[in-house]
């Protein structure tokens, strides 16, 4: 089990050696395996992948797997968070997103399996470790958050090295847009990284899955069978924010989508998240978003000049 500091960190780090099959392992984070020495079959749902040195693993969130080595191996295993690694692809093409809410888009287009492995030979392969080395040595070090600068160095040697072993879907970049946009900061969070319990995914899943459905605590406690109090903590330990609040930014998110991809009505978009309000939906995009909903429709998400 991967555990970092209480107060929340963007990405956790850990190297250990394996004998025997490693039991089912999720996390609500991207993951990165990478094999040092031996060799291992990872399992993630029916499919199997044999990995050995020079192979990386991205595992998507959510996604159940485990693994068995072939004698005895070694791994490190990253721990990413999700909107922490948006951020990067958001950064890495501040002209072509119009917010974040598309960075997410386009990353389930660019990774649309729950294991992507990448096959990282010679050189790269050996600055792969040296660079995991030196992360391992800074998180160890438990001096967070004096050490978050020379963390993200290491975390952007990496993804440099990575990037070229990715295979991008041929349709998976958004169509170009002309301005730098501003979108909704992920408020702080304390957390621990560590497998999710399956409660927090099945109240995730139920919320995804119909968020204009008027959910509360006792209909949610109902499917997984916890009270209110430890339904809030297994929650929060797993999406840093209690259900409440995640359902509010996963309806924010597609009245976003509706306002930008579609020709639906204002008012009919925000009924099909849910809101019954048109005042308090607006009151909340904006807090969320930085303007109204009829304003995002007809102008896009605010301009960085305008943040100031």
């Amino acid at each position: 089990m991967l555990k970092g500091a209480a107060l929340f960190q963007p990405f956790a780090v850990d190297t250990r050696q394996s004998r025997k099959q490693v039991g089912l392992l999720v996390f609500d984070c991207v993951a990165f395996l990478v094999v040092r020495d031996g060799s291992v079959v990872l399992t993630v749902g029916e499919r199997q992948h044999p990995i050995a040195f020079g192979h990386a693993v991205l595992i998507a969130p959510r996604t159940v797997f485990t693994y068995e080595p072939e004698g005895t191996a070694t791994l490190t295993t990253l721990l990413v968070d999700v909107d922490y690694m948006l951020d990067q692809l958001y950064w890495q093409h501040p002209d072509v997103f119009a917010d974040r809410y598309v960075v997410r888009q386009y990353a389930g287009a660019l990774f649309p399996d729950a294991a992507h492995v990448l096959h990282v030979n010679g050189e790269d392969a050996t600055r792969l470790i040296l660079v995991l080395d030196e992360m391992t040595t800074l998180y160890e070090r438990r001096e967070y958050p004096a050490s978050y600068f020379w963390l993200q160095a290491r975390l952007s040697m990496l993804l440099g090295t990575l990037a070229p072993h990715v295979r991008a879907a041929p349709d998976a970049l958004p169509v170009p847009v002309h301005q730098r946009r501003r979108s909704v900061e992920s408020p702080a969070r304390w957390r621990e990284f560590r497998p999710a319990r399956r409660e927090a995914l099945a109240v995730e899943a139920l919320l995804r899955g119909n968020i204009a459905k008027r959910w509360n605590l006792a209909l949610l406690c109902e499917h997984v069978h916890l009270s209110d109090k430890q339904l809030v903590r297994v929650f929060e330990d797993a999406y840093g924010s209690t259900p409440h609040r995640y359902l509010t930014m996963l309806r924010v998110a597609e009245l976003a989508r509706l306002l930008r991809e579609t020709e639906v009505p204002v008012t009919v978009a925000i009924g099909r998240v849910g809101w019954n309000s048109r005042g308090h939906a607006a009151e909340i995009f904006q807090r969320h978003v930085g303007v109204t909903p009829a304003r995002y429709r007809r102008y896009g998400p605010p301009t960085a000049a305008a943040a100031w």
